[in-house]
């Protein structure tokens, strides 16, 4: 519609996680990631108790696209965030297996400026825990950060109707806010207060691209250089 303010704003929810967001301020604003830089990111996006996808589309391939499109896909946009531009990507892994319960990628990353990234993510592990973690080594120092860390308070009380009990974490180094929150309300200053988007179109659009070029190189057993890849095959 002709004068219409149109916003797209792409929604990778752990660039909103205050520990991630703190990962990747430290990696550069403050030195850390200076020199040679390496970042691990590791996530365990885990089934159900008792093996089964608490949703049925993650085992068909078409819909979900394995564990890099529903997991990793994360990862490789928060390394971009870091450390810039990919210039080429190999990954080992189980997505073409025809197991995908136990689907489980390894993709190394060779950026542009020198840096390499190291992800790891899984539905493979059994239990029914979500997991994230990453560690940035430069020649200014490391940074960790583990979502299974025991918080600085764990308060546990019983619900409003007694049915069951609440556990909240809180921690003085991490604000108390939720990334969905955090993510909506940037996508509504984006919109009212004309702020640039922290996660462009093009960011989404190179997340896909190389996450397609990492499943492509675990299919050949190729390196991939991003630059020239284009996907021929679902």
């Amino acid at each position: 519609m002709r004068g219409s303010r149109r916003v797209t704003v792409s929604g990778p929810c752990g660039a909103f996680l205050p520990g991630i967001c703190a990962g990747q301020s430290d990696s550069g604003q403050r030195g850390v990631g200076q020199g040679g830089r390496t970042a691990h990111r590791a996530r365990w996006q885990l089934s159900a108790p008792g093996g089964e996808f608490h949703a049925p589309y993650y085992s068909d391939f078409t819909q979900s696209g394995g564990v890099i499109l529903d997991v990793g896909i994360h990862d490789i946009d928060y390394a971009r965030w870091c450390f810039g531009e990919v210039e080429r990507v190999f990954a080992r892994g189980t997505t073409f297996k025809e197991a995908p319960r136990n689907d489980h990628a390894l993709i190394v990353l060779r950026f542009e400026s020198g840096a390499i990234g190291h992800i790891q993510c899984s539905w493979a592990q059994p239990g029914g825990t979500f997991r994230t973690r990453l560690e940035i080594a430069g020649d200014g120092g490391i940074v960790e950060w583990d979502s299974l860390d025991t918080p600085s308070l764990m308060i546990h009380r019983r619900n409003a109707d007694d049915s069951g009990v609440e556990r909240s974490a809180y921690s003085p180094l991490a604000p108390d806010e939720q990334p969905y929150y955090a993510e909506l309300a940037h996508f509504l200053s984006c919109f009212e207060r004309g702020v640039e988007p922290q996660v462009t179109a093009r960011d989404a659009l190179m997340a896909v691209k190389i996450s397609l070029a990492a499943m492509e190189s675990m299919r050949s057993g190729l390196p991939i250089t991003i630059s020239e890849f284009q996907e021929d095959q679902p």
